[in-house]
């Protein structure tokens, strides 16, 4: 209950304030009853929470879980749970930056190949394009789209 309230509150962190909360659920549980419990909660705080407050997170169950020994178990698996998913959270970013580099570096090379109109220069505007419109601007160079609407493609006008 301490959860939901905290929760609905807009502080998801604070029943792990709740010292009395957590060692009354400590003394009265037995072991897998309470690992059940605290990993059901676990669980629904991970899924409340916004990725800015897992470092809030972490800092909280370290200091829960030298002074909660039964808990200590479950607490340092949510830790690496949350290691992990940060770590593959990198792992995306690292890959969509990935793609868009290769996209760019295709379409700076590519571009004046086409066409003569593009120079050196423009590549800067290449790399500071989005996504989207790279997909665009490799849309047209392949439809052989005439100079103009790739010019307002680089531009970011697409």
């Amino acid at each position: 209950m301490a959860l939901l309230k905290t929760v609905g509150a807009g502080q998801p962190m604070g029943w792990l304030r709740f010292r009395t909360v957590l060692e009354g659920i400590c003394r009265n549980l037995p072991p897998e009853g309470l690992r059940l419990e605290l990993r059901r909660a676990l669980y629904y705080l991970m899924n409340v929470l916004d990725r800015d407050q897992e470092s809030e997170v972490r800092q909280a169950l370290q200091s829960l879980q030298d002074e909660f020994l039964p808990v200590k178990e479950n607490i340092v698996t949510l830790l690496e749970h949350l290691e992990k998913r940060g770590e593959k959270r990198g792992e995306k970013r690292g890959e969509k930056r990935g793609e868009k580099r290769g996209r760019v570096e295709t379409l700076v090379r590519l571009l004046p190949t086409v066409y003569s109109e593009f120079e050196p220069a423009m590549a800067e505007q290449v790399r500071a394009l989005p996504v989207e419109v790279l997909d665009e601007l490799i849309d047209a160079i392949s439809m052989r789209r005439p100079w103009p609407e790739i010019q307002t493609l680089l531009r970011g006008n697409g």
